[in-house]
């Protein structure tokens, strides 16, 4: 494969989802905390909300509360009735809400949609409660299309419209169908008029920031055109200091820079919002700075003024400070994959790159045990020296990354091999200067480069041994008459 095309297959690759997070939410109305329990590499993230208060004994089963909603004569006993059973499901576990949930959920839904507004909002908790399962038992009956219509319509109902969100924030993370229900039932223009409002709520700000979070989460969305409304929101929460919203944020623009047609709608990603961006990523949470390097990513994987910008905005040196401050291999090697897509820009950006001294850095790593790490390390050495001038390219000999590059020649990786003799097939034929050339093959001498490569000419991988053999080729030319397979 030509190197255009791997870099452009390699950048790609780096949208493809590696530590995707889609969260649920269990609600509980005022009289409970919020615990969060947030996993990076778990596919689902659950906002748990549990009773600060010790569970009454006196209330022990669903069913009995159940026959109370139904034989209720008033609102008050419904209501009563409800916070019952709002104690008992807070207090369940998985299977026993899965149980309650087959009972009482169509009741639930009647309430939402003709109950008080007291009613309304418990029978909404509870719904928030329910919805956290797993089970498509539970789900079936919300799938139907009046109901999705009815959830719709209730979402800017102000006394219950933050468990309401929750709950269909829920079920969204399990169902890229019911998402697209929702989508089709007016959801987003009712987002937008929610995100609208001078005076909103911090709680339901986030909470409407958290359920278009799973919508975009859960898997790709084929009408962009209907969902690019509520992009300018995932921007403007970029500036809010409550961090689970913040989270939501970083991921829900990790999601949309996934998506080359959402992509393309992102015209308000300006030098402030990267900015912004680059002070999330150096966020000593990791709820905000992981999902703010996956965007920095993305970002930097798309087009070449996407890495110009972030170089402007001083990405070169925040992702140095993360590469060399974290324990991490995998944050290095995310560190490492920006800075190789940044660099492939070209000179513009190799030169800030140089100017800060990231190759030093880079030289230390490519010498580390992690091979997570080292093949990283290895793609933005290659790509400077592709894409770099001859004076780049000098200063990367002069200073010993070429050397230490060349070594990894001898590491048993079909895949490290086929990176280092492209990277050289290209070099040599890109380089013009004379001074530039012997300072490659002294380097090249060293480690006995000609040697591994006639020794690479006799295996069995036809693709690298085609490429050893081009550039033992290239180098006859160089050495000319005085130049004999093996020797300088």
């Amino acid at each position: 494969m030509e190197y255009d095309a791997k870099l452009e297959e390699r950048k790609q690759s780096f949208k493809k989802v590696k530590t995707d997070i889609v969260r649920k939410v269990e609600g509980y109305a005022q009289l409970l905390r919020k615990n969060f329990r947030e996993s990076a590499i778990s596919r689902h993230r659950i906002k748990a909300i549990t009773l600060t208060t010790s569970r009454p004994a006196i209330l022990n089963s669903a069913d009995s509360c159940l026959s109370k909603i139904c034989a209720a004569e008033t609102e008050s006993q419904v209501h009563s009735a409800l916070g019952d059973l709002k104690v008992i499901v807070a207090h369940g576990d998985t299977s026993f809400r899965d149980h309650v949930a087959v009972q009482v959920l169509p009741s639930l839904v009647s309430l939402l949609g003709k109950g008080s507004a007291r009613v309304q909002s418990e029978a909404a908790c509870i719904f928030c409660l329910l919805t956290a399962s797993e089970s498509e038992t539970v789900f079936a009956p919300l799938m139907d299309p009046e109901n999705v219509r009815l959830f719709v319509a209730l979402v800017n109902t102000s006394s219950f419209q933050v468990p309401l969100m929750h709950s269909l924030a829920n079920v969204t993370a399990s169902s890229t169908k019911y998402r697209d229900m929702l989508i089709e039932e007016g959801i987003v223009d009712k987002l937008i008029s929610l995100f609208s409002k001078k005076h909103l709520e911090a709680e339901v700000h986030d909470a409407g920031i958290f359920l278009i979070c799973n919508m975009f989460a859960v898997g790709p969305i084929t009408s962009t055109s209907k969902v690019k409304g509520l992009i300018p929101y995932a921007i403007e929460a970029l500036w809010v200091t409550r961090e689970v919203a913040l989270a939501d944020a970083l991921w829900m623009l990790k999601y949309i820079t996934e998506s080359d047609a959402l992509a393309n709608n992102l015209e308000t990603v300006n030098a402030d919002t990267v900015i912004r961006i680059l002070i999330h990523a150096q966020n000593k949470n990791p709820l905000i700075a992981n999902p703010a390097i996956e965007v920095l990513g993305n970002l930097s994987a798309g087009a070449d003024y996407n890495g110009e910008l972030l170089t402007t905005c001083g990405a070169i040196d925040v992702v140095k400070e993360i590469m060399e401050e974290s324990e991490e291999p995998l944050k290095k090697r995310e560190a490492a994959w920006i800075l190789s897509n940044l660099v492939a820009c070209g000179p513009l950006v190799i030169s800030e790159f140089l100017a800060v001294k990231v190759h030093l850095t880079i030289l230390k790593y490519l010498n580390e045990e992690s091979m997570v790490v080292v093949k990283e390390m290895a793609w933005v050495v290659c790509n400077c020296l592709v894409k770099g001038s001859d004076t780049q390219v000098q200063t990367l000999l002069d200073d010993g990354v070429v050397l230490s590059y060349l070594r990894l020649l001898y590491l048993n990786d079909f895949n490290m091999k086929f990176l280092i003799l492209d990277t050289l097939s290209k070099l040599l034929s890109n380089l013009k200067e004379s001074t530039i050339k012997s300072s490659l093959l002294r380097q090249m001498n060293e480690t006995k480069l000609p040697d591994k490569l006639e020794e690479i000419m006799n295996e069995s991988n036809e693709t690298n041994s085609e490429l050893a053999k081009s550039i033992l080729k290239e180098l006859a030319n160089w050495c000319c008459a005085d130049y004999e397979m093996g020797e300088f």
